[in-house]
């Protein structure tokens, strides 16, 4: 479990420290300027989550930057290669915070769901997003790799998994010889059935699909999988598929099996329940296409989109990194988004983190009410522990007032005209 103290010093020096030395190693910054690589990496990731759709005044209002154009007039390849860089050191970080997982899941020592997605962008260049999600403490393990790179390849695929753990992955990632890797080590795994693959009895009888789907009951076989060195023993999970549904299958597939739902596993006594989680990780790339603009962008220049496309996924895992370690709720991604501007002071300057994760999560765990949230809400209603009773988050700053409590006027002062200039609570 990663803690708020933890998360806070790996943000900060990944925005800072690493940002400078990447843009010196890959040529983005040749000398001193008036905007450095973390400047400039704050500027965009920050500035692109807050507004994914946002136009460039509007970026270069968030990043507070002088000058109409510095942001456009920096955006050039080795900007591309920075921005990459940058992506590529953020992803080696994986944050975690435990969690339950539903009764159906909790046998398990683990719940690994994989799956790749392309990015491209509107100049034509882009790559492939590998993606394994760990549900419990929901640590995030991101790869990225060319365009043309199949599925089985994306190099998380064959992480060795926890003895114990559940793997469940799409039909990219269906290989005999891993099936039987992880059975062989103690690990399950759950897959949907791939058309053309042998299945025979465990005396080596062959089944037939065709002839054994006639009726409407659901099946669960023991069978042999594939054939030679490679096959492997599991169980075979056949279900009909509701007739609504049907309609929409058949459509989309011409096959003697698609008024049914195949599944293989090793686990014997499994429900078809365990098939929906699989679904988070296809919501999880949904919401960085549509939520976080991932392949949307408002330049026609070449080089642009690449640059705010590699700031948006690194946007969006800062901001998985955020939610973990506060309590989440459905309008999560909308809050801390306006709280972004606090997180860029905190980074402007080197004030401890910690302090605004601890924000987030208490403005997080407040109830939301019906009615809309005042432009400055109060953090005294936000369950917020007593150190922090009588802060008020303002627009573009922190201001003080409870007059119940004894406030030093000079160090609130300090405070308001500069928000991290001093340590610690100024109470």
């Amino acid at each position: 479990m990663t803690s708020i103290t933890e998360l806070a010093h790996r943000m900060q020096t990944l925005l800072t420290r690493t940002a400078d030395e990447l843009a010196k190693a890959t040529g983005f910054v040749k000398r001193q300027r008036r905007i450095s690589g973390a400047s400039f990496a704050q500027a965009v990731v920050l500035g692109r989550l807050a507004a994914p759709d946002g136009t460039r005044r509007q970026l270069q209002q968030s990043a507070g930057l002088a000058g109409a154009k510095v942001i456009e007039q920096r955006c050039k390849p080795s900007a591309v290669s920075f921005m990459r860089a940058l992506l590529e050191a953020g992803i080696q970080h994986v944050i975690t915070q435990e969690s339950e997982l539903p009764v159906n899941l909790a046998r398990f020592k683990g719940v690994y769901i994989s799956d790749g997605s392309r990015v491209v962008w509107s100049s034509g260049e882009g790559l492939k997003i590998g993606v394994r999600l760990e549900l419990q403490p929901g640590g995030l393990q991101v790869c990225l790799s060319d365009l043309t790179t199949q599925d089985q390849k994306l190099p998380m695929v064959d992480e060795t998994l926890p003895a114990g753990a559940l793997a469940l992955n799409d039909l990219g990632f269906f290989k005999l010889n891993r099936f039987k890797a992880w059975s062989a080590q103690g690990s399950y795994w759950f897959t949907r059935y791939k058309v053309g693959t042998r299945l025979t009895t465990l005396d080596g009888q062959p089944l037939d699909l065709k002839s054994l789907l006639q009726g409407a009951a659901p099946l669960h076989l023991p069978v042999r999988i594939g054939t030679g060195v490679n096959a492997v023993e599991g169980w075979l999970l056949v279900a009909p598929l509701p007739p609504e549904e049907r309609p929409k299958r058949l459509a989309q597939a011409q096959s003697d099996l698609a008024c049914w739902t195949l599944y293989l596993t090793n686990i014997p006594d499994l429900s078809f329940d365990l098939a929906r989680t699989r679904w988070q990780i296809e919501c999880l790339f949904k919401l960085w296409k549509s939520e976080g603009g991932l392949v949307r962008s408002r330049s026609s220049d070449p080089i642009r989109p690449q640059v705010e496309g590699y700031a948006k996924l690194l946007g969006l895992l800062i901001a998985h990194w955020c939610l973990l370690v506060a309590d989440w709720n459905p309008d999560a991604l909308r809050l801390l988004r306006t709280h972004l501007t606090h997180l860029r002071y905190a980074l402007a300057y080197l004030a401890p983190l910690s302090d605004f994760f601890r924000f987030v999560r208490f403005a997080l765990s407040a109830p939301h009410p019906a009615n809309p949230v005042p432009s400055a809400p109060s953090l005294g209603n936000c369950g917020a522990p007593s150190t922090w009773l009588g802060l008020t988050l303002l627009p573009m700053g922190y201001a003080f007032a409870c007059p119940s409590l004894h406030v030093d006027s000079q160090r609130a002062n300090l405070w308001q005209a500069n928000p991290f200039s001093i340590h610690g609570d100024p109470y």
